[in-house]
């Protein structure tokens, strides 16, 4: 899967940093895949100041979790799971010094599968066009976020 990358000013996050009682303009990446459905929009941690803001701009929290799992065969690091509706989706990673690949898994009891990858230096990353994920009984899909950062242990925040 390729991505096209777009930069430049995103209204939604300005409207999150005016809400938080920010004010100015914040520059988002915007990575779209190119054969799928799934979009990411990463934010530059350096750039985004975020407080409660997801919780006043229309996200509910549905956990967090830290990368403390290790895949030693893949090279990378896993949170636990939360569950999501679908729709879209965020992970606000904490900021890291380098940028390292973050990969979307969706976690079923057959196995897991990787839905996007998107390379960050943290920050928020929101997700785009998960409904296809929404299974079980439950009729919830369930989200795990991995990192190829050799560190792991530090935390992400979830919302749906």
């Amino acid at each position: 899967m390729s991505f096209t990358r777009r930069i430049g000013t995103t209204a939604a996050i300005t409207a999150v940093l005016a809400a938080a009682g920010l004010t100015g303009t914040a520059h988002a990446e915007e990575l779209t895949p190119d054969s799928s459905t799934i979009t990411v929009d990463a934010y530059d941690p350096s750039e985004v100041i975020l407080l409660n803001a997801p919780l006043s701009s229309g996200w509910d929290y549905v956990g967090a979790s830290t990368f403390r799992y290790r895949d030693t065969n893949l090279g990378e690091w896993f949170t636990g799971y939360v569950y999501s509706t679908g729709g879209n989706f965020l992970a606000c990673v904490s900021s890291r010094t380098s940028y390292h690949k973050y990969s979307l898994w969706e976690r079923d009891d057959t196995g897991s599968r990787r839905i996007s990858t998107v390379t960050s230096k943290g920050g928020c990353l929101t997700f785009k066009g998960l409904d296809a994920y929404v299974d079980g009984a439950n009729n919830k899909a369930e989200f795990m976020l991995s990192t190829n950062d050799p560190q792991g242990g530090y935390s992400v925040t979830y919302y749906d």
